[in-house]
């Protein structure tokens, strides 16, 4: 089959509204295997829908384009709740080091439910200023601050040797 037109029909269950809940859901999970960059526009919109959101993302996630990471990282600020934390999820899982700064933005507030979720993000990234902000973090007061950055500084660790660079993360 042409995947092209299989994307296609697989897109036009999952954006219809009159399609059944679970039929929208089996082709964004199809869409997961097949998707290209073009489905990027499509899928956007339904990350802040409460049902279908994840599994949206999830092809967002797995598709391994720069756009689909500019679509998660765009999306990021215009969510909340639960589909803002599985943005912020899915930008660690890719290792996002252009959202290392809206994800700090995140880590602000010590009462916010973004604040251990973005900084287990920036520990996945671990990039030098991720690293840098999870430092900081480390000295706050709320003890769940600074368990959720101690815990990303381990994450950011495990990434620098698994990148081969093991003197830099000897310190964290």
């Amino acid at each position: 089959p042409d995947p092209t037109a299989t994307q296609r029909t697989l897109l036009t269950t999952a954006t219809s509204a009159a399609a059944p809940l679970a039929d929208r859901a089996r082709a964004l999970q199809q869409l997961a295997l097949v998707a290209t960059p073009d489905a990027i526009p499509s899928l956007t919109p339904l990350l802040a829908d409460e049902k279908l959101g994840h599994y949206a993302r999830d092809v967002l996630e797995q598709l391994p384009h720069a756009d689909a990471t500019a679509a998660l990282r765009a999306a990021l600020p215009r969510l909340a709740g639960p589909a803002q934390l599985g943005v912020i999820n899915s930008l660690g899982v890719r290792r996002d080091p252009l959202a290392v700064e809206p994800l700090n933005v995140l880590t602000i507030s010590d009462n916010s439910p973004t604040t251990a979720p973005a900084l287990l993000a920036l520990g996945r990234i671990g990039t030098s200023d991720a690293i840098r902000y999870l430092e900081r973090a480390l000295t706050r007061s709320p003890p769940t601050v600074r368990a959720a950055a101690a815990e990303a500084l381990i994450l950011a660790a495990d990434r620098l040797v698994a990148a081969q660079t093991s003197p830099a993360a000897l310190p964290l």
